[in-house]
Formats: C-alpha cells, structure tokens, sequence
C-alpha cells in the first residue's frame, strides 16, 4: 500500500485519467458516485478470461441490493453490472449509458494499476 503524497497523486492520475475516458459521456456528479463507492469494490476473482468484482450497495446513491456483481469479459473487453438484468427497472437505460458500479470498478482498476 502507498501511503501520504505517492498515494495521492496516484489517485490524482488515475482520477484524470477516468475523467478523460468518459469526457464528453459523464459529468461531474456520476464521476463523484463513482468516487463514493470506491472503498466499497472487492476483486473475487480473475481468470484468463473474465473478471469479477463486487460491489457493496449504498441506499443513499439509490441503491436497492446489498452487493452488486460487476463482470469483465477481457476477450470482448465489455464490463456488465447485475443491475442490468432484464427483471431490474431502467436496467436497459443503465446498460446503455455505463452505470457507477461499474466506473467504481473501472477508476479502483486505474487506481491499483490493474488491467
């Protein structure tokens, strides 16, 4: 773990950087939830082709589960949320649009240097 000024301006970096992969898509405000829900991602595991992350619900961003399971197919390097399921209400308007849950775990990714 890197700890002070390092780790700032590590999370510094990587923050720019996510920034600059949805600029133009997402504004401030999904970039903040994303930020939010950062000390809430775990890896659960990472095989040669998929990864898979959980990511810990907050009723105050709107969330109705405990967890949610985040997936990344690395062969079609595609990311999908459980909030995406068919059963789920807006789960068409979040798999279109990329929902927090996954930027969580796309920003903890850039943070951590993984992938």
């Amino acid at each position: 773990m890197v700890a002070g000024r390092a780790h700032d301006e590590m999370f510094s970096r990587a923050l720019a950087t996510f920034r600059s992969m949805f600029e133009g898509e997402k504004g401030q405000a999904w970039i903040k939830r994303c930020v939010r829900r950062l000390s809430s991602v775990r890896r659960l595991s990472v095989s040669p082709i998929m990864e898979f992350w959980v990511v810990k619900g907050d009723p105050s961003l709107g969330d109705r589960r405990r967890t949610y399971i985040v997936t990344y197919d690395k062969k079609r390097r595609t990311y999908t949320c459980s909030c995406y399921e068919v059963i789920r209400k807006y789960s068409s308007w979040r798999r279109r649009r990329t929902c927090t849950h996954v930027g969580a775990v796309i920003l903890y990714k850039l943070i951590n240097r993984e992938g």
